[in-house]
């Protein structure tokens, strides 16, 4: 007895001993499986920084964290479009879809229209609206704008609509209408009709003065110009008609802003994007190179 004891407590230390061996080659392998995966990552991150740097796409040219959900949205689209039997029956935002033609009219354009239009998909009738809705809404519950479209007008008798003929707004001093200075699918510029009413509102180049808005203004107030809006330099010009008294127009005027997020990026990503890339390419070079040091020392131990 006494000896099977004692063999019993040798195995003990025995395999205590050989338990405290395992610890740190158990440690130094979780290390090293750890540490090629984080390289494997970085690796993948920088290959995709890179590929940023040339594309022209601009679903890559946009904030990745302000517009995560529309960018989800968008790439899974592109990518099963055709076996769900939407190719054709949905199109991408206004802020990948649309071109402003003369960028001097891009500002004006982005504040005239509403940012959600900015930001949403269009379905081309009821049926695709449903279809997309159940897609981004219920399956992948991803928070992203949709629009659709009537059907019962078609996209010649939409862009047509003017409230104000193209000779009066050229004899008024307006280059033309905001909708002839984008380009893009038939369906998104028709939805941005149907929603801001792009192809009734006049826009110029020029600082109107007083002069020429009081006659604008009176010809509103008289019935003889039907204008809701107009847009002159860096202003946007509303008028609304009072409810009191002898229900006079009321002008109320919006600056536009000096930068344009969504439409001055065709060309690409700006310098000042660029050199935020190449700065995060070479910290996780950095970080590469660190972890492959410290995967060589535990290889070699």
């Amino acid at each position: 007895n006494e000896e099977i004891e004692s063999l019993q407590n040798q195995r003990s230390e025995y395999h205590e001993e050989f338990l405290n061996l395992m610890d740190p080659i158990a440690e130094l392998k979780s290390n090293r499986d750890e540490l090629q995966k984080n390289i494997v990552r970085i690796d993948t991150r920088i290959k995709e920084y890179n590929r940023k740097l040339i594309s022209t796409d601009k679903i890559d040219l946009i904030d990745p964290k302000r517009f995560k959900n529309l960018i989800d949205a968008v790439r899974y689209l592109r990518k099963n479009s055709d076996r769900l039997n939407l190719e054709g029956k949905y199109f991408e935002p206004p802020i990948l879809s649309i071109n402003v033609k003369d960028k001097r009219f891009n500002r004006a354009f982005e504040k005239l229209v509403k940012n959600m239009d900015h930001l949403a998909f269009t379905a081309v009738d009821d049926q695709s609206f449903k279809k997309l809705s159940k897609i981004l809404y219920d399956d992948l519950k991803l928070n992203v704008s949709i629009r659709t479209i009537s059907t019962r007008k078609t996209y010649e008798e939409v862009v047509n609509m003017q409230t104000i003929s193209r000779s009066k707004i050229e004899e008024l001093g307006f280059n033309g209408f905001i909708i002839d200075y984008i380009e893009g699918p038939k369906p998104v510029i028709q939805m941005l009709c149907e929603n801001n009413m792009i192809q009734s509102i006049p826009i110029t180049l020029l600082e109107f003065n007083d002069t020429k808005k009081d006659q604008i203004k009176e010809l509103i107030e008289k019935n003889e110009l039907n204008l809701t809006k107009y847009i002159s330099n860096e202003n946007i010009y509303s008028f609304n008609k009072s409810n009191f008294g002898k229900r006079q127009i009321i002008t109320n005027i919006q600056s536009i802003p000096n930068i344009s997020h969504f439409y001055d990026n065709d060309k690409g990503l700006t310098q000042e994007q660029k050199n935020g890339i190449k700065n995060e390419i070479n910290n996780n070079n950095d970080f590469l190179q660190n972890d492959k040091i410290k995967l060589n020392e535990i290889i070699s131990e």
